[in-house]
């Protein structure tokens, strides 16, 4: 086996996503490590992730583990937890010479994974580094053939950016050739709330249920605005839409008694 040494690189956005899965990984939270970077959670054995996590920071110590690293690296190939793990066994098992393909190689692999960009920025997010999560935001926003659901969750961190202009801009350019997406309406609503346009954000909503009148994610959306507008009226008759509607998610419905309780 070559000299183990810190899977390192100055590349972005690897070095980036590189410090967020040490940071979770330290945290000794396989679950939410895994929450944060899996798209498919099934068949999933945790205590033996658990063990292979660890090697995302020591690298393994024995043919066992190698072994036992690379077998569960190779069931989610696209994953880019389990890339990691991978990156980091060849980073040790080359030579010296060969440690620079395999970080460009990986960082390839990283700047296209848009799921990964995309959680990652989210984390980054969460911990208040806004500046890191700009830098991978970027990468996803390369990619060309963007999924509706990616470019609301790009619009979505860049609302949480403060980057208003920049995710109004690319909405309004997605709408235009999606005009029948109730969720496209909703997304659009709630960056305009938070930029302060809360008129246009309510005809946002609007238009979201006139597509989809059962879009309770819109319902919720509007009924909250008018609630913040102090139009009590309103926000009743949506909050009670919502609780007439016995298929919702419980928590939901929980959501729209307790507002309907404080309004009484």
């Amino acid at each position: 086996m070559a000299n183990k040494k810190p899977f390192s690189s100055a590349l972005e956005p690897l070095s980036v996503m590189n410090e967020i899965i040490s940071d979770i990984a330290k945290k000794d939270d396989t679950q939410y490590l895994v929450n944060t970077f899996h798209p498919n959670m099934a068949d999933i054995n945790y205590e033996e992730l658990k063990e292979t996590v660890k090697l995302i920071e020591i690298g393994p110590d024995n043919d066992s583990q190698l072994e036992q690293a690379k077998k569960i690296s190779s069931i989610y190939p696209d994953n880019i937890l389990y890339e990691f793990i991978h990156y980091r066994l060849n980073f040790n098992l080359v030579s010296d010479e060969n440690k620079n393909t395999i970080v460009k190689s990986a960082n390839d692999k990283v700047s296209k994974n848009t799921y990964a960009l995309l959680k990652g920025s989210w984390y980054l997010i969460s911990i208040n580094e806004p500046e890191k999560a700009k830098k991978l935001l970027k990468y996803a926003q390369k990619k060309k053939n963007k999924t509706t659901n990616e470019t609301m969750d790009i619009c979505l961190i860049l609302q949480q950016l403060g980057e208003y202009k920049e995710a109004l801009l690319i909405l309004d350019k997605t709408i235009k050739n999606q005009s029948n997406n109730p969720e496209l309406y909703n997304n659009r609503g709630v960056v305009l709330r938070f930029s302060g346009k809360k008129e246009l954000a309510i005809e946002d909503f609007k238009k979201s249920l006139k597509i989809n009148p059962l879009f309770y994610q819109a319902r919720i959306n509007l009924a909250g605005l008018y609630l913040l507008s102090n139009n009590k009226n309103s926000a009743r008759n949506h909050y009670l839409k919502i609780e007439e509607q016995k298929s919702l998610p419980p928590e939901v419905i929980k959501l729209a008694k307790k507002e309907l309780s404080l309004m009484k």
